[in-house]
């Protein structure tokens, strides 16, 4: 009998070594592809943030990692005992820098990063139930598990921010106005408390954004900022204005105890609030507010301390849309002042107040 040849494979070795490096090539943007999509919603729900060429930046990045970057590692392990192991490293080197060439170079794009609004642990747990069921299940009904992935996403996507935010001290306002963006009311901001607030609006702004304080007016007493439907909201420093301030406000916020008669005209948020509900939350309703708080009394703590009031939603009557003007007396803040907080407790409830 004729022995049959081997078949060759089209196009010789150079066709073989081509195709099993595009194969290799093909896999690893595969698994690139389905890790981005994986880790995504985690990404967006912590850090607020999504990066849409991260499968560029990574497809790129990957044959320095592969090729250059874990084999110089190995190699330099290896060599270490022997005392060969500096020209490994500097190659590792290289092709680390070559790494972060890439990750400037795909940052640079024009939309490589964007903000996401803050959305709820529900939506988070539905899109992760979605993909699991996407991956899992080898019939058709994978498709149910895209389908609910995409209704977690347009849930998440459709979330209705705060219109007011107020820090714990009650010294410091996050005030939606009419472009829709954050408008910080206060003399001085904590950078770090602020930069959690833009964040968790999906705001790619800083704290020290001139842009933030456009609609702020200040003066030794306090701060008024304005809602986006023309109302007016105070910070207050010094019991003295708390009788101007309480007629001609919607929402009066302050580190102080706030006169009794003020929370017969406006949304009052004062010390002995604050000292029970920590930060707070406000949606304005077209009958008042409502009012969400970052430490409601379901979820005390025994190192909390005793809360002095409970901390419930609460409604202000509705008022027309039209406020009395600033009063002389609130002029133009000066340039105001950041306070750094390097060591800041990533934990302040004051920041990680961001959803119901």
């Amino acid at each position: 009998s004729t022995r049959q040849r081997p078949r060759r494979e089209p196009g010789g070795w150079g066709g073989i070594v081509l195709r099993k490096i595009v194969i290799a090539a093909s896999a690893s943007v595969l698994t690139t592809l389905i890790a981005s999509f994986a880790t995504a919603p985690f990404a967006a729900y912590h850090f607020q943030r999504m990066n849409p060429y991260g499968l560029i930046g990574n497809a790129l990045a990957i044959p320095f990692v592969s090729f250059i970057v874990m084999p110089a590692a190995v190699a330099g392990t290896l060599l270490m005992p022997f005392g060969l192991d500096t020209w490994v490293w500097q190659l590792m080197g290289a092709g680390s820098e070559k790494v972060l060439d890439v990750a400037k170079f795909v940052a640079l794009i024009d939309g490589s990063v964007r903000g996401v609004r803050a959305f709820s642990m529900g939506d988070l747990l539905w899109m992760t139930a979605g993909f699991i069921v996407l991956i899992l299940v080898r019939s058709a009904l994978r498709l149910v598990g895209l389908g609910i992935m995409i209704i977690a996403t347009v849930s998440a996507a459709r979330t209705v921010p705060p219109d007011i935010f107020v820090d714990r001290q009650g010294q410091l306002a996050g005030v939606r106005g009419s472009d829709g963006r954050l408008q910080i009311v206060s003399r001085s901001a904590s950078r770090f408390t602020v930069d959690r607030w833009l964040s968790a609006d999906g705001d790619l702004r800083k704290a020290n954004d001139p842009g933030l304080r456009v609609t702020t007016a200040c003066d030794r007493a306090g701060c008024t900022g304005v809602l986006a439907n023309g109302a007016t909201v105070s910070v207050v420093l010094s019991p003295e204005v708390f009788e101007e301030d309480c007629k001609r406000a919607r929402v009066i916020i302050t580190s102080l105890l706030a006169p009794e008669f003020c929370s017969k005209t406006a949304m009052v948020i004062d010390r002995t609030q604050l000292n029970s509900a920590a930060s707070v939350v406000l949606y304005a309703k077209a009958d008042g507010f409502v009012r969400l708080d970052s430490r409601p009394d379901s979820h005390w703590k025994p190192w909390y301390g005793r809360p002095l009031l409970a901390a419930t939603a609460q409604s202000t009557p509705a008022k027309p849309n039209t406020t009395t003007p600033v009063s002389n007396a609130r002029v133009a803040a000066p340039e105001p002042t950041i306070v750094e907080e390097p060591n800041a407790d990533i934990t302040d409830e004051g920041a990680e107040l961001m959803l119901p």
